[in-house]
């Protein structure tokens, strides 16, 4: 034991004990999951809790009740933390916590498991009153397996990727804060980070900010320089400080910054020196492959950003322009602005702090339960035009449910893209681009067969029984009310629900496949002919297919019958189904038409079959699909600023995207999410049409001409911005719309 206590003593005297060891010579290269080289920085024998194989029947004395320990042997490599069951054999070295030379591990050098050093997180450490044995089964262990203190630990385990929470004991405090410090140290080499801990950073950089403030030397902070700051607190505004340090000086009153934007960055130190940073990807959008790193609570976020982007940052905090725009001085409950809370360089790194984009929390209380399926949630990165963003991912699930529901969102945004326009002007008046546009929400849809849902939607509230807590007038609120109240009180964020009858019944299991009668009523004879949708008609479409009377003339295809539109339901490109409305449709003796309803095939299968017998509900037809969507908006991402090279590089891209990617990159945004909250469907009628014009209606009846609501756009003003309708988007929207199936 004192051997190992002075090797750990030796051991914590390097400055960093990574790069010491990666330097010692001698050294066997640890197992790696992949052919990724690794380097050993070091092993001990340790005490897990409850992951990988059991190795011990449980604890001795004075064990927790239900926490299974065992014993195993760590392996930290500058890759991953590795477990084997057994410890090493045949190692050439005394002291084999830094040294592994020689060492043969069981299974051929395969560990039991492992955790990724990029994902893994280190918690809290936690004594226990008195030492804890654990047993050790099939192997022998330096030393009888014991515990007094444990560090929690988690990250993604294996191959699986799967995340596991975990507690690292052993008997030494010492010997876990020094492999806490490695596994930190490890942690940031691994993702290509230089200097300290992300918490440390964040610390350091709020404590030469405050440092400033206070300090003696008052007129530096306050003047105008063109020197780049190593840390500022961008809410801040310098000149605006300067005034306050000298009054607090003055007359000895101590700090006077009380408002909410002034504390922002103390705001950022508290929340990632609490808990470790976590790592975060931010996907396909990313072109810098910048560092993304949650705070514990994942309030807020840092990340590494270019020199180019801090110099132009300072560029907006030293003027006070940016202060002024996003704080209670300014225009704090109005700009989109994803507001930087916290800038810094250190060891040659570029690091600002944000807030997370979410749902604000008193909206999210509001929501159905998470991992509801009537609740879609979405964060979406969009830009304009084809530059690499989640756009076209984003609009087209827009314009289903436009095309399903009607769901429009123009009254909701107008004070949201109000906002943006103002937001964008000032970047333009920066000269800066490039940035996206944060979309992210939910999107809640009725399921009738979910009694939590069915009473999110209910449109008024059922009558209270006598003997219900609520019985004495304090009814509780409509939930779908109540929510879309919340919402308002959200500058970044707007609520529209919509709600479009289901009236279709699909028949198809009641026609004949073959001939040219598909059904008989009353001596007479049917077919059903279903009318080939253009993109963007089910935002229309009344009944898609239609039960007519075959001509006495002898027409018997539904092209005769109807029109060249029109083909027999089997066709795949009518969709293979036969659905047809609830109603009955009037006769059209012009063009001696008679059609048969929804209901008469439904009541005449129900005589027939009595098992078929269905709610009054569904007698009815009293359904709807019915849906709500909750967005919220922010700018982020608007560093960049326009230069010679940028336009040179606007120029160079054109073949790859299609015109000049950030030419009018203010008015193109505001035109994306113009079209994102009001563009239409493609619903203008074909020149075949206007042939039966009467005819058409039936099945598609046509929206009343009507001057542009504010934030309305037609299809071709946002062709840009949308991707293309298909018909099987169409289809696919028609069968939402069926009610009954036979």
């Amino acid at each position: 034991r004192d051997e190992r206590e002075d090797a750990n003593m030796k051991y914590s005297m390097a400055k960093d004990s990574v790069a010491v060891n990666k330097t010692l010579a001698g050294k066997d290269k640890p197992w790696t999951p992949d052919s990724e080289a690794s380097e050993f920085i070091r092993q001990q024998q340790m005490v897990v809790l409850g992951i990988g194989p059991p190795q011990g029947s449980g604890n001795r004395e004075g064990g927790e009740a239900g926490r299974s320990y065992s014993s195993v042997w760590a392996v930290l490599t500058s890759t991953n933390l590795l477990m084997y069951n057994c410890p090493p054999t045949k190692c050439k070295q005394i002291n084999t916590d830094t040294d592994n030379t020689g060492c043969k591990y069981p299974n051929k050098g395969v560990p039991s498991w492992w955790m990724d050093i990029r994902t893994v997180e280190v918690g809290t450490m936690t004594e226990y009153p008195k030492k804890m044995f654990v047993d050790a089964v099939d192997c022998t262990f330096p030393y009888l397996p014991a515990f007094k203190v444990c560090m929690k630990l988690s990250g993604l385990v294996g191959e699986s990727k799967e995340k596991v929470s975990t507690e690292l004991c052993d008997e030494d405090a010492d010997f876990l804060t020094q492999l806490r410090s490695d596994i930190e140290q490890a942690f940031l080499s691994a993702h290509d980070i230089r200097g300290s801990m992300i918490s440390q950073k964040v610390q350091d950089a709020v404590d030469r900010i405050e440092h400033r403030e206070f300090g003696s030397n008052i007129g530096h902070v306050g003047e105008s320089t063109e020197v780049t700051p190593d840390s500022m607190a961008p809410l801040l505004c310098m000149n605006t400080l300067a005034q306050q340090r000298k009054s607090v000086f003055e007359n000895a009153f101590g700090r006077s910054l009380n408002k909410k934007s002034d504390a922002a960055h103390m705001d950022a130190r508290m929340r990632f020196t609490e808990g470790q940073a976590v790592p975060f990807s931010p996907g396909k959008n990313s072109r810098s492959k910048a560092k993304f790193f949650f705070s514990s609570d994942s309030s807020m976020i840092i990340k590494m950003i270019r020199k180019e982007e801090y110099d132009n940052l300072w560029r907006l905090v030293s003027d006070c322009s940016y202060s002024q725009r996003l704080t209670e001085d300014g225009q704090w409950t109005s700009s989109l602005l994803n507001p930087i809370l916290l800038a810094f360089i250190d060891a040659g790194q570029y690091w600002i702090v944000m807030r997370s984009e979410f749902v604000p929390s008193m909206i999210a209380d509001k929501l159905p339960p998470k991992g509801s399926k009537w609740r879609r949630d979405f964060h979406k990165d969009i830009k304009p035009g084809n530059m690499v963003s989640d756009r076209k991912e984003l609009t087209r699930t827009v314009m289903l449910q436009r095309m399903l529901t009607g769901l429009q969102m123009n009254r909701a945004f107008d004070g949201i893209m109000a906002r943006l326009e103002t937001d964008v002007d000032y970047l333009a008046s920066k000269k800066l681009m490039d940035y996206s546009l944060l979309v992210y929400g939910s999107i809640i849809e009725l399921d009738h067969d979910d009694p939590a849902s069915q009473a999110f939607f209910a449109p008024s509230l059922p009558a209270m029984p006598r003997d219900s807590p609520y019985s004495n007038g304090a009814i509780p609120a409509m939930q779908k009310l109540a929510l879309q109240q919340i919402v308002r009180l959200a500058p970044q964020c707007g609520m529209e629900c919509s709600a479009r009858p289901r009236m279709l019944v699909d028949i198809t299991k009641k026609l004949q496949q073959t001939g040219e009668s598909h059904y008989y009523w009353s001596g007479k004879s049917y077919r059903c002919c279903c009318l080939k949708l253009k993109p963007g008609d089910s935002a229309l479409v009344r009944s898609p297919c239609a039960l007519v009377q075959l001509s006495a003339e002898g027409k018997t295809d539904c092209g005769g019958l109807l029109g060249s539109r029109f083909h027999a339901y089997q066709r795949s490109s009518v969709g293979g189904r036969c659905l047809i409305e609830w109603d009955q449709w009037p006769d059209i003796a012009s063009l001696d038409l008679t059609f048969l309803s929804g209901r008469t095939v439904f009541e005449h299968s129900v005589s027939l079959n009595s098992h078929e017998q269905l709610t009054l509900q569904q007698k009815k037809i009293a359904s709807r699909v019915e849906s709500c969507a909750l967005v919220c908006i922010s700018v982020a991402d608007y560093l960049l600023q326009d230069s010679t090279w940028k336009t040179m590089e606007n120029i160079a891209m054109i073949p790859i995207y299609g015109g000049l990617k950030w030419s009018d990159y203010d008015v193109r945004t505001v035109r994306l999410l113009r079209c994102l909250v009001g563009g239409q469907p493609p619903t203008h009628p074909q020149s075949e049409d206007k042939k039966r014009p009467g005819l058409l209606k039936l099945f598609l009846p046509q929206k009343k001409p009507h001057p542009l609501l504010p934030n309305e756009l037609t299809w071709n003003d946002c062709t840009n911005e949308f991707p293309e309708v298909r018909v099987l988007d169409d289809m696919k929207v028609v069968k939402q719309l069926v009610q009954i199936k036979l």
